[in-house]
């Protein structure tokens, strides 16, 4: 059990609140819900040590913890800020000076920002979403991301796990294999 005396504080640039699916066990159906999508800000530790504590409490899910840390590199001023960035989905609306770190649904990770086809390096859906063996509380977060990341840059690259079932994600999500047969991507406006 999570005991939390002290949430985890960031401020957060809103960049767009986004409509994914959220289940309503009493009527055991999905309904539109409004969430955030954010970038965290480089020069406030406190976004850093949000996308951290989520991270910690995604167990094992090894994308966050390394999205996390680029974070702290950019806080720390070791990565170009103008090449990286980390985007977060919360279902925070209002206040994002003081989040929860408990509300963050999905984070990731673009590598040469400042270029014309950006790399998504890491993305990471919160694990209680991905692996809920029943209706899982919120749908299309993975989704969002691409599609808020997809308003914003002009083209997106990525190499995916060699599973069939992320490869299908990406396809559906309009990315084409750059090389035929290869878990190599490309998304263009």
């Amino acid at each position: 059990m999570r005991v939390s005396f002290n949430t985890t504080n960031f401020g957060a640039k809103l960049i767009k609140t986004v409509t994914v699916q959220k289940f309503e066990p009493e009527l055991k159906t999905y309904t539109p819900a409004q969430v955030s999508f954010v970038e965290i800000e480089p020069d406030n530790i406190k976004d850093t040590e949000a996308l951290s504590t989520a991270a910690d409490f995604w167990a094992n899910e090894k994308y966050a913890d390394v999205i996390a840390h680029t974070s702290r590199l950019l806080n720390m001023k070791i990565l170009n800020r103008n090449k990286n960035k980390v985007y977060a989905i919360t279902t925070q609306k209002e206040n994002l000076s003081e989040p929860d770190d408990r509300k963050i649904l999905g984070m990731a990770e673009i590598e040469d920002a400042d270029k014309p086809i950006v790399e998504l390096s890491h993305i990471q859906v919160k694990p209680a979403i991905i692996y809920a063996l029943e209706n899982p509380e919120y749908k299309y977060i993975g989704t969002s991301i691409l599609n808020v990341l997809k308003s914003i840059y002009t083209g997106i690259k990525l190499t995916s796990l060699n599973d069939q079932s992320v490869i299908n994600f990406y396809l559906k999500n309009g990315f084409r294999r750059i090389i035929p047969n290869t878990n190599q991507f490309i998304w263009r406006k």
